[in-house]
Protein backbone atom coordinates (compact mmCIF):
# COMPACT_ATOMS: atom_id res chain seq x y z
CA UNK A 1 0.00 0.00 0.00
CA UNK A 2 1.34 3.37 -0.80
CA UNK A 3 2.28 5.16 2.30
CA UNK A 4 0.66 7.98 1.17
CA UNK A 5 -2.88 6.77 0.96
CA UNK A 6 -4.02 8.05 4.52
CA UNK A 7 -7.22 7.88 3.01
CA UNK A 8 -7.73 3.92 2.40
CA UNK A 9 -6.09 3.71 5.86
CA UNK A 10 -8.17 5.91 7.38
CA UNK A 11 -11.23 3.84 5.76
CA UNK A 12 -9.99 0.27 6.93
CA UNK A 13 -10.83 0.78 10.86
CA UNK A 14 -12.62 -3.14 11.16
CA UNK A 15 -10.41 -5.84 12.35
CA UNK A 16 -11.41 -9.00 10.26
CA UNK A 17 -10.18 -12.48 10.03
CA UNK A 18 -9.92 -13.93 6.15
CA UNK A 19 -10.43 -17.44 5.84
CA UNK A 20 -9.07 -19.99 3.23
CA UNK A 21 -11.13 -23.03 2.71
CA UNK A 22 -10.28 -25.72 0.89
CA UNK A 23 -12.32 -28.90 -0.21
CA UNK A 24 -11.13 -32.48 -0.27
CA UNK A 25 -12.54 -35.17 -2.79
CA UNK A 26 -16.00 -35.75 -1.23
CA UNK A 27 -16.90 -31.63 -0.69
CA UNK A 28 -16.01 -31.31 2.92
CA UNK A 29 -14.21 -27.90 3.72
CA UNK A 30 -11.62 -27.84 6.42
CA UNK A 31 -9.67 -24.38 6.70
CA UNK A 32 -6.50 -24.04 5.15
CA UNK A 33 -5.53 -20.88 6.50
CA UNK A 34 -6.26 -17.73 8.39
CA UNK A 35 -5.49 -14.14 8.27
CA UNK A 36 -6.36 -12.62 11.85
CA UNK A 37 -6.51 -9.19 12.61
CA UNK A 38 -6.54 -8.17 8.92
CA UNK A 39 -8.14 -4.53 8.58
CA UNK A 40 -11.21 -4.02 6.55
CA UNK A 41 -13.69 -1.97 5.59
CA UNK A 42 -17.30 -3.04 4.97
CA UNK A 43 -20.01 -1.62 3.13
CA UNK A 44 -23.61 -3.23 3.25
CA UNK A 45 -25.48 -2.84 -0.48
CA UNK A 46 -26.67 -4.99 -2.71
CA UNK A 47 -25.37 -5.75 -6.14
CA UNK A 48 -24.87 -7.76 -8.90
CA UNK A 49 -21.86 -9.65 -9.84
CA UNK A 50 -21.40 -13.62 -11.08
CA UNK A 51 -19.80 -16.02 -9.28
CA UNK A 52 -16.99 -18.36 -9.79
CA UNK A 53 -19.18 -20.97 -12.09
CA UNK A 54 -20.67 -17.72 -14.14
CA UNK A 55 -23.95 -17.88 -12.42
CA UNK A 56 -25.60 -14.66 -11.34
CA UNK A 57 -25.31 -13.86 -7.57
CA UNK A 58 -26.56 -10.95 -5.73
CA UNK A 59 -24.15 -9.47 -3.14
CA UNK A 60 -25.16 -8.22 0.13
CA UNK A 61 -21.66 -6.17 0.95
CA UNK A 62 -18.70 -5.38 -0.54
CA UNK A 63 -15.44 -6.03 1.48
CA UNK A 64 -11.87 -3.64 1.05
CA UNK A 65 -8.84 -4.71 1.94
CA UNK A 66 -5.31 -2.68 1.13
CA UNK A 67 -2.72 -4.73 -0.46
CA UNK A 68 -0.89 -6.58 2.45
CA UNK A 69 -3.31 -9.47 2.68
CA UNK A 70 -2.53 -12.36 1.21
CA UNK A 71 -5.12 -13.99 -1.40
CA UNK A 72 -4.83 -16.07 -4.39
CA UNK A 73 -8.43 -16.28 -6.18
CA UNK A 74 -7.14 -18.09 -8.83
CA UNK A 75 -7.42 -21.72 -6.80
CA UNK A 76 -11.04 -22.55 -8.01
CA UNK A 77 -10.99 -25.35 -5.55
CA UNK A 78 -10.91 -22.89 -2.92
CA UNK A 79 -13.41 -21.26 -1.21
CA UNK A 80 -12.78 -17.75 0.97
CA UNK A 81 -14.74 -16.16 3.98
CA UNK A 82 -14.64 -12.92 6.03
CA UNK A 83 -15.44 -13.48 9.94
CA UNK A 84 -16.17 -9.99 11.52
CA UNK A 85 -18.23 -10.29 15.02
CA UNK A 86 -20.21 -13.35 14.51
CA UNK A 87 -21.06 -12.84 10.84
CA UNK A 88 -19.56 -14.64 7.96
CA UNK A 89 -19.45 -13.63 4.80
CA UNK A 90 -18.49 -15.64 1.92
CA UNK A 91 -16.48 -14.65 -1.07
CA UNK A 92 -18.46 -14.77 -4.33
CA UNK A 93 -16.52 -12.65 -6.18
CA UNK A 94 -12.86 -10.30 -5.68
CA UNK A 95 -10.99 -7.90 -7.56
CA UNK A 96 -7.80 -6.59 -7.44
CA UNK A 97 -8.00 -2.84 -7.85
CA UNK A 98 -4.54 -1.29 -8.99
CA UNK A 99 -3.86 2.18 -8.73
CA UNK A 100 -3.85 4.33 -12.00
CA UNK A 101 -1.06 6.01 -11.53
CA UNK A 102 1.58 3.25 -11.20
CA UNK A 103 -0.50 0.62 -11.98
CA UNK A 104 0.54 -1.48 -9.16
CA UNK A 105 -1.73 -3.45 -6.63
CA UNK A 106 -3.98 -0.86 -4.28
CA UNK A 107 -6.37 -2.57 -2.76
CA UNK A 108 -8.98 -5.82 -3.32
CA UNK A 109 -12.50 -5.44 -3.33
CA UNK A 110 -14.58 -8.91 -2.72
CA UNK A 111 -18.47 -9.35 -3.03
CA UNK A 112 -19.78 -11.24 -0.54
CA UNK A 113 -23.20 -13.41 0.48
Amino acid sequence: MMATDQALVDLLNLSVTLRELERDSMGNTSTKADQAGVSAHVEYQRRQTFDRAGEKVIAQSTIFFDDSISFDWSDSDNEWVILWNDLTFKVVSAEAINDPRTGALHHWEMLCV
